[in-house]
């Protein structure tokens, strides 16, 4: 343990350090564990709903501004060629995986794969993004933030990049990424 008392009281009385420096380089979290953290603070306080994003974020990919994002239609390539998909609603398909199902389209139809999550030849919740992570966001108070609402933000990062920016161009492998 890398943190006596003699150092924390040390670091209190001189204030020269900070605290995380008198913790044990292996003991940090990662820069991953880091970046996960802030994308569940910053999906608190999220405000603009998921749908809105991912609407944009397709409109950013296939063009048509974000009314046209529930007739987007896409062709799903798989490793295995007997589970390809074709004419893939990507809207209503993503929001009905990730447990947000859309209205006018709450189990879109496809082929049925036997042994996977489209096996009975309709889309359902996936288990995965039900999954949360915990954060603290101020003291003594706890939040578990479901994964969906990490992509969600994710995704809205990269919206709000600037035009030019060419990091913005990654949105499109990560659509592409998330509906396979």
């Amino acid at each position: 343990f890398a943190l006596s008392m003699g150092n924390l009281w040390a670091c209190q009385r001189n204030c020269t350090e900070s605290l995380s420096d008198l913790i044990a380089p292996e003991l940090r979290p990662s820069q991953y564990q880091q970046q996960v953290a802030q994308l569940a603070r910053e999906s608190i306080e999220a405000s603009e709903s998921l749908e809105s994003t991912l609407r944009r974020a397709i409109d950013f990919c296939y063009g048509g501004g974000s009314d046209w994002a529930p007739h987007v239609r896409v062709t799903v390539y798989a490793d295995n060629p007997v589970e390809h998909q074709s004419n893939v609603p990507v809207l209503s398909t993503l929001l009905c995986a990730w447990g947000c199902p859309l209205a006018e389209d709450p189990n879109p139809r496809c082929c049925a794969v036997g042994g996977t999550d489209v096996q009975h030849g309709y889309v359902v919740a996936s288990p995965f993004w039900e999954r949360t992570v915990s954060i603290t966001s101020q003291p003594h108070h706890s939040h578990r933030v479901p994964y969906r609402n990490l992509v969600h933000r994710l995704l809205y990062r990269f919206l709000a990049l600037p035009e030019g920016d060419v990091r913005k161009q990654l949105l499109v492998n990560i659509m592409l990424q998330l509906h396979e």
